[in-house]
């Protein structure tokens, strides 16, 4: 068994932790609640370097989808700055992804040069308001119009909801139908009728803007229209499923952030004339940490290596690896606040930041305790 990554992807993780090291790092304190910045910029840098690309098999460059290669660059960015890592994995696995596998010629020649490219920002809108997913009076609903759709309703967007050109927008085709009665458009923004209202930050991370969207007698073309009618939940849940590697690798590069802020200042504080890294319960807080950082590095790298090698997208291994991962950076950035005290627990320091987003990784892409469930039928059969 070889634990060694290919040049290619050694390259890939060395390039993704200078672009986080040089770019993120110059504006990731100014991402927080107080002063959200949001820069286009970063994607479009982001797009050049061809992290995006690295999730699809380019024929014309004989280049196969290397999910490990993004696995490892989305670590190396949420080592500095987990709400870009949040941002740029919904763009390419909820939003680029599902159209690459299940759009038709047009509308991947359509959107996903620009998504890809870093140019256009995508966003991924499946959660009802109120979180009621079922006969709720206030959800997307489309109906056919005969030319087009006709969608009313509204949607929650937890990442880049409003700075999006591109929502890709599940609307049932009438409130009591069951899930085959779900539809996937996709939708550009200044489509009218289609309105964003603020509704908070699904992140400390000016990357990670949640939104609500309104629908108002917007006209869908029929080409919008994403795989086919009634298909919907299944490419909602295949897109989901797929991308849950990437999650527990944004989880993991954020952990291991807080690890490195945790050694350095363990290693440059004193306390009663010795280093505090010279106590063995410190060793021993920094020793599980780190070991717990590793696993979860592995069992990423094992599910994003299934993805690209199964033809079931590693259901299993991307569950376990999300669970897990999410698990070690709570784990983590708590022992990191007991560690810092007071020094970490204010909103100019970086641990601050990190904590919100280790928390917020719970809640997304289905929560730990759905991941179980998951998991349990999985095993099972």
């Amino acid at each position: 068994m070889n634990f060694d990554f290919t040049q290619a992807q050694e390259n890939i993780r060395k390039s993704a932790a200078r672009f986080a090291a040089g770019t993120l790092a110059s504006t990731v304190a100014e991402h927080n609640n107080h002063n959200i910045v949001y820069n286009r910029a970063c994607f479009e840098e982001a797009g050049a370097l061809g992290f995006a690309k690295l999730l699809f098999t380019q024929p014309s460059l004989e280049a196969k989808a290397d999910s490990v290669g993004f696995a490892l660059a989305l670590q190396e960015i949420a080592r500095i700055d987990g709400g870009f890592a949040l941002s740029m994995l919904v763009q390419a696995c909820l939003c680029a992804w599902p159209v690459y596998h299940f759009g038709t010629l047009a509308q991947k020649n359509d959107y996903l040069p620009g998504l890809l490219a870093g140019k256009k920002i995508g966003a991924f809108a499946f959660t009802p308001p109120n979180f009621s997913y079922t006969n709720n009076p206030q959800d997307a609903l489309a109906e056919d119009m005969g030319d087009h759709y006709l969608v009313n309703g509204m949607k929650r967007v937890f990442v880049n909801g409003e700075e999006a050109d591109i929502y890709l927008v599940f609307a049932a085709m009438d409130m009591g139908s069951d899930a085959k009665g779900l539809n996937a458009f996709i939708m550009e923004k200044g489509m009218p009728g289609l309105t964003t209202d603020k509704i908070g930050l699904a992140s400390n991370s000016g990357s990670a803007r949640a939104r609500e969207l309104v629908f108002k007698n917007v006209r869908v073309p029929k080409e919008n229209l994403l795989g086919k009618p009634g298909q919907g939940a299944k490419i909602a849940m295949t897109a989901l499923s797929g991308g849950r590697f990437a999650v527990a690798a944004q989880a993991t590069g954020t952990a291991k952030g807080i690890l490195d802020l945790a050694v350095e200042y363990a290693k440059g504080t004193t306390r009663f004339a010795k280093p505090l890294a010279n106590n063995q319960s410190i060793q021993f807080m920094l020793s599980d940490m780190a070991t717990k950082c590793d696993v979860a590095h592995l069992l990423t790298m094992r599910a994003a290596f299934v993805k690209d090698n199964s033809a079931w997208w590693g259901g299993l291994e991307g569950a376990m690896a999300k669970v897990f991962a999410l698990e070690t950076v709570l784990i983590v950035a708590n022992e990191a606040a007991h560690l810092l005290g007071g020094y970490g627990y204010n909103q100019k320091h970086p641990l601050e930041r990190y904590l919100m987003d280790a928390r917020v990784g719970q809640v997304y892409e289905g929560s730990n305790h759905i991941q179980k469930m998951q998991i349990y039928d999985l095993i099972l059969s």
